[in-house]
């Protein structure tokens, strides 16, 4: 191919084409006409390049248009995916007040899924328990937008939970309304979090006072019931003399104990973690109770490890008397005649850590509902001769070992409290060598 050649082939095709079809048809003309040729062919290359440019231009046009369009619809998923993504929960209106957005955060937060609510008018929200957030959206639709606010609805499922919401109104050209949004999140753990920094400056302040009280009760407690024992052992007592002796014995080793429970709970005593099985503690724990005598064959007793971890570390002590703290308050709540099921399996933190999580249930008569929120309390009880201080100091230690006790929330009879503490091993292959197997004679 000659130098000419290559260079008509490298020009571009839409002026190619233009002056080719130009040129011919001229050619064909001045034939007809008998005008010089030469004339027709300066004015044809003249018009043939005229329409190749034009042409040209306007494929140049055509293909940055579909540039434009691609990335236009490439920004679009890319926002699709970013609302698709976020934990928050989404819901959109359109102007005509139906549903047009909704994101996995609205299906994982209210329980409905997106096929169902898309094109759902927000006057016919099929959650009575919702219809809160759709009342929100309509306002918002109107102009009337909430900042931060906060309200309760019911899941598909039955349970309420507490939401933080935003909603904002979408607005058009000269202002007019075009849609509505609101944002919400699940507000639970942020709840339970406040209730917990509540309950810690009570525990701060009642903690420090009761370790002032204690310090000063126990010496003469002491000398008191020295001396009552010596005259006991001393005097021929008998009948009712007998009778008010033992009760006062028996009332100065009850108060004794309620101050060592005092200075257990506000002492400062700092877990010493070590590697133990919590599946042969729990064992163990459950061995003690079976082995009081108020325990007969009417308490069934129950353990079950659904993929407990092997290993974690805590203070083998303290953990059991949390693990018996628990135990013999169930007990009690079915007056050592009902059922009690031990769980224990492992859970994924929220940090992405392993956890231990136990659980135990009794088939009692439950905790009311206006004492829910106080069990964690000192000096707070329901049972008659409690001191209060069991579940505060059980509550103490395991938040000393960076986990949680609560009592949850659950239909049907009896109470189920739940004890999570970080593992740090999953297998038996993982036990460290010394890992601490209690027994009876470590109890």
């Amino acid at each position: 191919m000659s130098s000419r050649d290559a260079e008509w082939v490298g020009i571009d095709p839409a002026w190619r084409a233009g002056a080719t079809l130009t040129l011919v048809f001229l050619l064909a003309l001045a034939s007809l006409l008998g005008a010089p040729p030469g004339l027709l062919l300066g004015l044809g290359v003249a018009a043939g390049a005229a329409g190749g440019w034009t042409l040209a231009g306007i494929r140049g046009e055509r293909r940055r248009r579909e540039i434009s369009e691609r990335r236009l619809q490439e920004s679009a998923r890319t926002a699709e995916d970013i609302i698709a993504a976020i934990p928050s929960g989404l819901v959109g209106l359109d102007d005509t007040g139906a549903v047009c957005r909704w994101n996995e955060g609205a299906t994982r937060i209210l329980g409905m899924g997106r096929g169902g609510m898309i094109g759902q008018h927000v006057d016919r929200w099929p959650i009575d328990g919702q219809r809160g957030l759709a009342a929100l959206l309509r306002d918002a639709l109107d102009g009337r937008t909430v900042t931060r606010g906060s309200l309760d609805v019911t899941r598909t499922d039955g349970r309420t939970l507490p939401l933080g919401i935003s909603t904002s109104c979408l607005a058009g050209s000269g202002g007019r309304g075009t849609g509505a949004v609101a944002v919400f999140q699940d507000l639970t753990e942020a709840r339970k979090l406040r209730s917990r920094m509540r309950q810690q400056e009570r525990l701060a302040a009642v903690g420090a006072l009761a370790a002032s009280i204690a310090h000063e009760i126990r010496n003469p407690l002491a000398s008191i019931a020295g001396s009552v024992e010596l005259l006991a052992a001393d005097l021929p007592l008998t009948g009712e003399h007998r009778i008010l002796m033992d009760l006062i014995l028996k009332e100065s080793d009850r108060l004794n104990l309620l101050i060592t429970d005092f200075l257990d709970f506000t002492r400062e005593r700092r877990p010493q973690p070590k590697p133990l099985d919590p599946t042969l503690l729990l064992k163990e724990a459950l061995r003690l109770i079976r082995q009081r005598p108020e325990a007969d064959e009417q308490l069934k007793l129950t353990l079950s490890n659904d993929g407990a971890p092997a290993v974690i570390e805590a203070d083998p002590g303290m953990l059991r008397q949390v693990c018996l703290n628990l135990l013999l308050n169930a007990c009690e709540a079915v007056d050592w005649e009902g059922r009690l099921t031990v769980s224990a399996r492992g859970a994924q933190g929220i940090s992405g850590e392993e956890e231990l999580v136990v659980q135990f249930r009794d088939d009692g008569p439950g905790v009311p509902p206006e004492a829910r929120g106080r069990l964690f309390e000192p000096f707070f009880t329901t049972k008659t001769g409690g001191t209060g201080l069991g579940l505060a100091i059980a509550h103490r230690i395991v938040e000393m070992h960076g986990g949680q006790l609560e009592l949850l929330e659950e239909a049907g009879p009896g109470s189920v409290f739940e004890l999570r503490l970080p593992a740090r091993a999953r297998s038996e292959e993982d036990l460290p060598e010394g890992v601490v197997q209690a027994t009876e004679n470590t109890v």
